[in-house]
């Protein structure tokens, strides 16, 4: 006993030397480093792991110092941990911190590391004169989550202060970037889609993986990668993608059909528009499966599909309807694929890794725009625990019409049809038809929580996010407001999708890059 105590006397004497060397060498290196300026508000702390430390305590005082005194009559934040990692939060974007971490165990003496500084950087994206989250009902159960919102690029608690922005990326991401998908995945990483590429970063804004470089494909044309990625359990990456493949086309433009301009049609070297007289390209959706050094493990190509199909060729002629895949979900517990293409309102269940397709639901009639009940033009199509189809209706068929969360119950046999279940539209007041000859209906999103409730970011032009419950009951709700500088006034502004972190547990994962059990 004698031994291990003076053992301990000396390793707390050497500590106590090189405590007042400067920041990094008091316990070798720490977290975050000495002068890093940091693109967040929560922060993760790390000093070495050290014998016989029972409580790490972590203090962070606001402003720069160098000297205990104004160290200590400047102490903003205490925060203790059983493990040297410790996640704190600071208040404010644009100021500079001092922090250390104090040491103690029954066995030990107070132990002290040196002060570190770091700062944080505002953005536009964070800029409260320029950006709010403004809460119009506060959360209960989920008073502990963060959502991320693809319009700000910024990461909210679930109070409306932003806590993270997606830094700039040179090359890759700017500050007028149209990010889409920003979200957490299983790994402790975020992912999204930028400008026809597809990229993970950790939280620090470090760039992981990359969709590769675009390959050139059918006619010359480099690969499009776009609106979801997805990090699958086995650390493969999956992402939608075009195809552009020869398409004889023999109906005249500028007939009676609305679709006749081909909005998705390029035609050589031409820009998207009318067909010319060569033979047009068409573009198709695939589906991508890579892994980490970006080799092509899987795809799908829908272009093998709708050479089959009436939808796309009404009346038997080489005609063709601008598709517009624009989601996908992946159940990899039953091997199941589920494309959303939006212009055909439609969903296909594709049977993994075979590729056959086994369903189609949605508008299946020949006729150009949609007539079916069930939703028009979705977005992000998932399914729930309980097998349940879930999507965002966008339901733009008619303008009068709300965009709705639904959720939908498979056929049982070969005989039967897809029947809808449950279905919330926002209680907006006034008339959706004004509100929708101001802006289009893109975007929307659904996530299934933890406890059965849904979490539903609504389409353009509306700006809310919002939880609710399976009676409907309205749990949190939130809009996304744009200040107008000219008029000095604030407006609702839209956001493709927002997604969602349910629990500081899982936050803390994301901070300090580990894995996500359940997310």
């Amino acid at each position: 006993m004698n031994r291990r105590f003076s053992a301990v006397k000396l390793l707390v004497l050497l500590v106590s030397i090189i405590v007042l060397t400067p920041c990094g060498a008091a316990f070798g290196q720490q977290s975050p480093a000495e002068g890093a300026r940091l693109h967040y508000t929560i922060i993760g702390f790390t000093v070495p792991e050290m014998p016989q430390v029972e409580r790490y305590t972590l203090q962070i005082a606001d402003g720069t110092y160098i000297d205990d005194r104004n160290f200590n009559n400047h102490i903003i934040k205490t925060v203790t941990s059983k493990t040297n990692t410790i996640m704190g939060r600071v208040p404010g974007w644009g100021k500079s911190y001092t922090w250390r971490v104090t040491c103690t165990g029954h066995l030990l003496p107070v132990v002290k590391s040196a002060m570190c500084h770091f700062s944080t950087i505002s953005s536009a994206a964070v800029d409260t004169g320029n950006y709010r989250l403004r809460i119009l009902k506060q959360a209960a159960r989920y008073s502990h989550a963060f959502v991320f919102c693809d319009k700000s690029r910024t990461l909210y608690d679930i109070k409306g202060n932003a806590v993270w922005y997606l830094p700039v990326l040179p090359g890759e991401v700017g500050e007028q970037s149209d990010i889409r998908d920003l979200k957490v995945s299983g790994f402790g990483t975020i992912t999204f889609a930028n400008n026809n590429s597809a990229y993970e970063v950790d939280y620090n804004g470090n760039l992981l993986w990359e969709t590769p470089v675009p390959q050139q494909l059918n006619n010359g044309r480099p690969a499009e990668y776009h609106h979801e990625l997805t990090r699958l359990s086995t650390g493969n990456y999956m992402v939608l993608s075009n195809e552009y493949v020869p398409w004889k086309w023999n109906i005249t433009p500028g007939g009676d059909s609305l679709w006749q301009l081909l909005p998705a049609v390029t035609v050589q070297n031409k820009p998207i528009g009318l067909p010319g007289p060569a033979s047009p390209v068409m573009c198709f959706g695939t589906v991508m499966e890579f892994d980490a050094a970006g080799n092509v493990v899987w795809s799908w190509k829908s272009s093998e599909y709708f050479r089959q199909i009436s939808p796309v060729r009404p009346g038997n002629l080489h005609k063709y309807l601008a598709t517009h895949e624009n989601s996908f979900f992946f159940d990899e517990q039953k091997q199941v694929l589920w494309v959303s293409f939006k212009n055909l309102s439609q969903v296909m269940k594709v049977q993994y890794p075979a590729g056959n397709v086994t369903a189609v639901y949605g508008n299946m009639t020949d006729s150009i725009m949609p007539q079916n009940a069930l939703f028009c033009h979705q977005h992000a199509v998932k399914t729930s625990k309980q097998g349940y189809l879930y999507l965002f209706n966008n339901n733009i068929c008619h303008a009068a019409a709300s965009p709705s969360a639904v959720m939908l119950a498979e056929p049982s046999d070969n005989h039967s049809e897809m029947k809808k279940i449950w279905e919330y539209a926002y209680p907006y007041k006034g008339d959706y038809t004004e509100r929708r000859k101001k802006a289009g209906s893109a975007g929307g999103n659904v996530i299934e929580l933890a406890g059965g409730e849904l979490f539903v970011s609504m389409c353009e032009p509306y700006g809310n996010v919002v939880i609710v419950n399976q009676q409907k009951q309205l749990l949190w709700d939130a809009v996304l407001e744009k200040k107008n500088a000219d008029e000095k006034k604030w407006e609702v502004e839209s956001s493709y999708r927002f997604s969602i972190i349910p629990t500081e547990g899982n936050l803390e994962h994301l901070v300090f890059g580990r894995k996500i059990v359940d997310n």
